[in-house]
């Protein structure tokens, strides 16, 4: 419940009067759709509402992924970790002195809210300038997906409005190539096994086709890298994804190389992979027409 109190000289003071425990909290109720934009992502789009309090919640349920075989809230971003100086590193001129290895200066929000304010005209699908209020990513293709949403006011103690209807979409069934470490670059790629999987990242993605999927498997690629030049569309991306559920990383480059990512193209798309040998990333693309993503 809010009052509006003016306090003189033009200053007004909202007042929010607490709920009661298991009082409902009079929000809004988006209207939500969902829209399927690749083998890995769905955009969901809503227009303004009236109150959103603090701001949107967004839950995901699917019964062809067992991550979301029951309801469960979205992270819009990662939690964020500690970190460790390497004073040999120069940049500008100067080094690193402070390391904070437990993330004890990090802040990690307490929930998973989007602000009120995403349902601003300018929140956009940076791969092709179309609306988005909330991206989801990493998800299996060829798989349906159900979404709901709602507004909610409060951190340490929230209150909730109604969820919105679902809105379902299913994610594109582009072809699947596969890389793994217990692969081999001379195989066909078209399997997940060590007799068809490829072995690098870097013979992978740069056989990867327009309209093709690389689904990455688990485990530690070395002296590894990416580099992309294809010219895709918004239709037939070429995306590489790690495959859902499972966690792969770059931990080292060849002889060499300067970073793991080149993204040089169009509609080029790298959803979940770990980057740990320190490189400089590079992407160089048009916008937005020819636009790369990266979620590492």
């Amino acid at each position: 419940m809010r009052a509006w109190k003016l306090l003189g000289m033009g200053v007004v003071l909202c007042i929010t009067a607490p709920l009661l425990f298991g009082q409902e909290a009079a929000l809004s109720v988006p209207v939500v759709e969902a829209h399927a934009k690749g083998p890995d992502q769905i955009n969901l789009t809503w227009p303004p509402v009236a109150d959103a309090g603090y701001g949107f919640l967004v839950e995901v349920q699917s019964a062809g992924d067992a991550r979301f075989a029951n309801w469960t809230e979205l992270e819009p971003v990662r939690p964020a970790g500690g970190y460790r100086c390497d004073n040999s590193i120069v940049r500008n001129g100067a080094r690193c002195n402070i390391s904070d290895p437990d993330g004890a200066q990090v802040y990690n929000p307490p929930t998973h809210g989007i602000p009120a304010w995403v349902t601003d005209a300018h929140y956009v699908d940076p791969q092709d300038g179309g609306a988005a209020q909330f991206i989801a990513w990493g998800l299996k293709p060829d798989t349906a997906y159900a979404f709901r949403v709602r507004c909610y006011s409060g951190n340490t103690s929230p209150v909730y409005g109604s969820y919105s209807m679902p809105a379902s979409a299913k994610t594109a069934a582009y072809a699947p190539r596969y890389v793994s470490p217990a692969g081999k670059d001379s195989n066909d790629g078209k399997g997940a096994d060590a007799a068809h999987a490829w072995r690098t990242l870097a013979h992978g993605t740069s056989a990867l086709a327009c309209g093709q999927v690389l689904l990455v498997g688990a485990g530690s690629y070395e002296t590894d890298r990416v580099s992309m030049r294809q010219k895709c569309s918004a239709a037939a991306k070429a995306v590489v994804l790690v495959t859902p559920g499972e966690t792969a990383a770059i931990v080292s480059l060849p002889p060499g190389a300067l970073n793991e990512l080149e993204l040089n193209g169009d509609y080029l798309v790298i959803d979940g992979l770990t980057l740990q040998a320190g490189g400089r990333q590079s992407e160089s693309t048009t916008w937005p027409s020819g636009a790369a993503t990266t979620r590492c």
